[in-house]
């Protein structure tokens, strides 16, 4: 069973065995989302010894930030079973994947000041700028394969080049002419000024 419950803060204490660190941007990240939104989540607390089982960086900041009482989600786990939840919960999020149309969506919809706050800074540049006018990504190959594209260092040379107008309109051209998707095009293209030389 698990209970909820708002708790001093002084009560708490992180786990020492936590597995994950909490690299600066990660910390800015949670900071500026408790900041704008104050404690969303509840904290997952082992019960009866106040250690924190879920939420270890948002600990941290809450108390960096003068925070007196949390809120707490109490379960009675302990062992092996404390263990394996601690992982679950940064395991399965961790699993999880964006999907790109929808994210660069939101992310042109709450603009570049807001995504940063929210830990996109040095990610949206890339993101915005591989959208379609319509907001979309384009058919850039096979699933999984638009996150990647971004990331790609060809790619990130062609989206950050001064030239990419031009890039983009040999892309469109040879889609015109038969290539199937834009990764199709850009590999025409490559083709045939590899062989033009």
């Amino acid at each position: 069973m698990v209970e909820y419950k708002l708790v001093p803060i002084g009560s708490l204490h992180e786990d020492p065995k936590n597995a994950r660190a909490h690299p600066e941007r990660n910390k800015a990240a949670v900071r500026s989302s408790l900041t704008e939104f104050g404690q969303v989540e509840a904290l997952v607390v082992q019960k009866g010894t106040g250690l924190v089982i879920g939420g270890n960086c948002r600990l941290g900041e809450l108390l960096a930030m003068g925070a007196t009482e949390v809120m707490v989600s109490e379960v009675d786990v302990k062992g092996k079973q404390m263990t394996k939840l601690g992982l679950a919960l940064n395991r399965s999020a961790e699993m999880a994947e964006w999907d790109a149309d929808a994210l660069g969506e939101l992310l042109a919809e709450i603009g570049r000041e807001d995504a940063e706050g929210i830990g996109f800074d040095g990610d949206i540049d890339d993101l915005l700028r591989d959208l379609d006018d319509d907001g979309s990504w384009g058919d850039i190959g096979s699933p999984g394969a638009k996150e990647n594209a971004v990331k790609d260092p060809v790619v990130q040379v062609m989206i950050h080049c001064t030239r990419a107008e031009v890039v983009e309109d040999a892309i469109e051209q040879a889609i015109t002419t038969g290539a199937e998707s834009r990764g199709a095009a850009l590999e025409l293209i490559c083709q045939e000024w590899s062989d033009g030389r």
